[in-house]
């Protein structure tokens, strides 16, 4: 059976070759759920359940109308749909005497107007185009010749990424850290995972992709303003989660402000691949809204002399206690860079700097340190002291890795800082897939491309990269209650008994923040950054790593 998927549409081609097909012992049985199961939160199964709650019918002998409450979308085969017995489904039989049979199956929200179904073969040809195209212009990475037996795994890694991301991260709408393979956090993106999900795309060669995923955050600007302003802010200030209307979402914490840089961030990545007048001018009002924004959240304390972020705030390493947390260190890093980028940006667009802002930018908090390593936190500086405290994200490490070399930043104790996560972080309790790639790039910045490449490939929780390039992540808290619920079975199936156990799972089938950070950390490994006059400098210089590679973009 070979699918492919329409380039332009929401379609699908499936060709079966197969002797069950001209014996007529193969047909294909299409089903339409009600949706999923909306009590669990991450990859729930789809609910079968109370079949009268929702209407197919067949409106043409090609074309199904699915009515679920107040939502209509169609479905539409180049193929007749036979209505089964059984309500919700229906049978799309093939031509007899044929070992082959294909069809298509397309979605839309809108009734599809009159005309011809289109075909197998052309969605098969367009899909060939588009991947052709797609490779092309990647970007490239060849390490055959390497005698570290890794090499062949990191190949492979980069390629499923490069093909996940781009069928799943590229939409109309910003993606769920899911993408489009199963159902997380109730459906809705996460705006702090934009850069993750999106900034590869430029670095590898195909900016028009991170362009797509931008043209809905300039979309839904008069919303993030709104939202700044009932929270007594300037500018645009981005929801953390939220719905394709931009609508901030309960569950989502509100309190989160490292999504806010992420904007200024990839638009600084497109000026740096075309730096043109039209690219200041197609980004320019999201570059400075989301500036105007961070400015005014930064509060200035007369008792120190010095701005501060927060409280309350929620960062990135989602441990602490929100009403009482001020200065996490990446944060105040993230503050300074973003906001200068903001000023160089009117410069180029020949429009005066912001006083606020670099009022801000001249007393902004030093980086908290604690016995000469970066903390998470100000106002709790026991990442080093309290093992409760290491786990979650090694934010402490982002200043330089994630962001350019800056004079806020001491190399020797980042250095410092870098040995105490690799020997003494938890990593058991709480690890998420992107970290790791993280992590590499502070290690690649700092001059170790072997401890580099050893924590990007690490055997480690929630670092294991299926056959299919997935990355699945298991629960926050590591052991979840195993009921039918969860696992993915049938919802009419009894209720799991009091003597459920507790095990160890995947909870999320699929993360693409690993596999988007795992591509911008090899961007960074192999092309560098600005000022790096290193050839590939993630890669040890002792003969086990072959290297060669085309068509990047430097990080800054």
């Amino acid at each position: 059976m070979t699918t492919a998927c329409d380039p332009h549409t929401d379609r699908i081609a499936v060709s079966i070759d197969s002797d069950l097909v001209s014996t007529g012992k193969l047909r294909v049985r299409v089903a339409f759920p009600r949706g999923h199961d909306t009590r669990v939160k991450n990859t729930p199964p789809l609910d079968w359940s109370h079949p009268s709650s929702h209407q197919t019918r067949l409106v043409t002998a090609n074309t199904v109308e699915h009515i679920v409450n107040d939502f209509t979308y169609y479905a539409v085969s180049d193929r007749r749909l036979k209505p089964n017995a059984t309500p919700h489904v229906f049978t799309i039989e093939p031509d007899t005497g044929s070992r082959q049979f294909a069809f298509t199956l397309g979605f839309s929200h809108d009734r599809p107007a009159e005309g011809g179904p289109v075909k197998a073969a052309k969605v098969f040809a367009a899909s060939a185009e588009t991947w052709d195209q797609f490779w092309q212009k990647s970007a490239v990475l060849d390490l055959s010749g390497s005698s570290d037996p890794r090499a062949h795994e990191l190949e492979r890694r980069v390629i499923l990424s490069q093909y996940l991301t781009a069928i799943q991260l590229a939409g109309d709408t910003p993606p769920q850290e899911s993408g489009l393979t199963c159902s997380t956090w109730y459906g809705k993106h996460h705006t702090e995972m934009i850069w993750w999900h999106a900034a590869h795309f430029t670095l590898w060669g195909h900016p028009e992709l991170l362009e797509k995923n931008l043209r809905w955050y300039q979309a839904h600007l008069p919303e993030a303003r709104a939202l700044a302003e009932s929270r007594g802010l300037r500018g645009a200030r981005w929801a953390k989660m939220v719905g394709p209307d931009d609508r901030e979402s309960p569950g989502g914490n509100p309190l989160i402000i490292w999504n806010q840089p992420h904007l200024i961030y990839l638009c600084e990545l497109l000026y740096r691949r075309s730096p043109t007048p039209a690219t200041l001018e197609k980004y320019r009002e999201l570059v400075l809204a989301t500036a105007d924004c961070m400015t005014s959240m930064a509060q200035f304390d007369p008792k120190r002399g010095e701005y501060v972020l927060g409280p309350p705030l929620w960062i990135a390493q989602e441990i602490y206690d929100p009403a009482t947390s001020q200065n996490p260190s990446f944060e105040l890093a993230y503050w300074r860079w973003a906001l200068n980028v903001a000023q160089a940006w009117r410069e180029r667009a020949h429009v005066p700097r912001d006083a606020s802002t670099d009022r801000v930018l001249q007393k902004l908090s030093p980086l908290p340190q604690a016995n000469g390593l970066y903390v998470a936190l100000e106002s709790h500086s026991d990442t080093w002291e309290n093992i409760a405290s290491r786990h979650d994200h090694p934010e402490m490490l982002m200043p330089l890795g994630f962001l350019p070399e800056t004079t806020a930043v001491d190399r020797n104790v980042m250095n410092r800082t870098l040995d105490a996560v690799l020997a003494r972080w938890d990593w058991e309790t709480k690890i998420w897939g992107w970290d790791y790639p993280m992590i590499a790039m502070t290690a690649t910045r700092l001059g170790r491309p072997r401890d580099a490449i050893d924590v990007l490939l690490r055997d480690g929780p929630n670092n294991a990269y299926l056959a299919n390039g997935h990355v699945p992540q298991r629960s926050d808290e590591a052991r979840v209650k195993e009921n039918p619920a969860q696992t993915g079975a049938s919802m009419s199936s009894p209720n799991a008994s009091d003597e459920s156990r507790l095990k160890p799972r995947a909870e999320i089938a699929a993360y693409l923040p690993a596999n988007g950070a795992l591509l911008s950390a090899v961007d960074l490994m192999i092309a560098g950054w600005d000022g790096c006059t290193e050839e590939f400098p993630g890669f040890p210089k002792d003969g086990t790593w072959k290297v060669r590679a085309q068509g990047w973009q430097r990080l800054p």
